[in-house]
Parts: structure tokens; C-alpha cells; sequence
């Protein structure tokens, strides 16, 4: 079970005393404008890393399939924020890093491709473009053998495998 917040998700274990506990959690999520998202249909992933936006949560797998759940999560506009999904326009791809700022993610895949979305200015799809609601490649980066991906609130990086920033 996860609690999803305002600043950020929360991963609880599953909860087996479901009248008491639930209840509790329900209670603080309410005082705490947060959600509560069961992610039991995770449990055969073997996750290698999490991060998280201001609205959402994504997972990546040891297969580098990317999971998510929550608001501008990757998934277009037909998703449900409380349900983690795999991020299908990743499903062609082997994602081996990723980050996230407060409104964006980055990933890159084996072939050093890197992919974009969500919101605001770190995109890196130039001034105009400041809201993707799915993965972009990142067409200035297109063939540069990106190996490592960083973010911050406003700002990407992205790390060649010939070491450049």
C-alpha cells in the first residue's frame, strides 16, 4: 500500500488488519490532503529504483520497464491516478536510469536515448514546450549515448558514456 501526498508518496506494507489500520490511515491521509494507492500489483516487480515528482511515484524494474501512478504520471490523459501502471510508450525500451524534479522526469534507455515529461522548464524540448504528458525523446541529445540522467526543481543534466555534462 502506498500513501500519496501533496510533497510525496509514502510506501507502507500491506495493511491485514483492514478495519483498524486502514481507518487510521484514511483519517491522517484526509488531515493531510494525500490518497492512498494499493500497489499489491507490483508485488512480482523487482524494483531497482523509485523517484518522485510533487504528484506522482515511478517506479523502474530490473527488466527497465517503468511503473507509475499519480498525477501527470506518463500515461496520457487515460489513466487512473490511484492505479500503478507501466508506462507503455517506455514498453519498447530498456530504461537503465532515471530522475525526477518536482514537475518532471527524465529517463534513458541501453541506447543512450533520453526521454522527457510532465512539466516545466527542465524539459529539454526547448522554451515552448513546458507540458508533456508522456515520454518525448529528447531529440538535442539524439545520439550522444546518454548513460546518466539528474534533475532538479528547474534544471536536467544528462551524462554521456564519454563523461561529458
Amino acid at each position: 500500500m502506498v500513501i500519496f501526498g501533496v510533497e510525496h508518496p509514502l510506501l507502507t506494507p500491506a495493511i491485514k488488519d483492514h478495519n483498524n489500520k486502514a481507518e487510521k490511515e484514511r483519517s491522517v491521509c484526509q488531515q493531510r490532503s494525500c490518497f492512498i494507492v494499493d500497489i499489491s500489483s507490483l508485488s512480482l516487480v523487482r524494483i531497482t529504483g523509485i523517484v518522485c515528482t510533487g504528484s506522482a511515484a515511478y517506479i523502474l524494474s530490473s527488466c527497465g520497464a517503468v511503473h507509475s501512478w499519480g498525477n501527470n504520471s506518463g500515461h496520457g490523459a487515460n489513466c487512473n491516478p490511484n492505479q500503478p501502471a507501466r508506462i507503455e510508450t517506455l514498453a519498447p525500451f530498456k530504461v537503465t536510469d532515471m530522475d525526477a524534479g518536482s514537475g518532471h522526469v527524465l529517463c534513458c534507455d541501453t541506447a543512450g536515448t533520453v526521454f522527457s515529461w510532465g512539466s516545466g522548464t527542465g524539459l529539454g524540448h526547448g522554451d515552448q514546450v513546458r507540458d508533456l504528458r508522456t515520454p518525448t525523446v529528447v531529440e538535442c541529445l539524439r545520439g550522444r549515448r546518454v548513460v546518466q540522467v539528474a534533475c532538479s526543481d528547474t534544471n536536467s543534466f544528462a551524462v554521456t558514456s564519454d563523461k561529458e555534462l
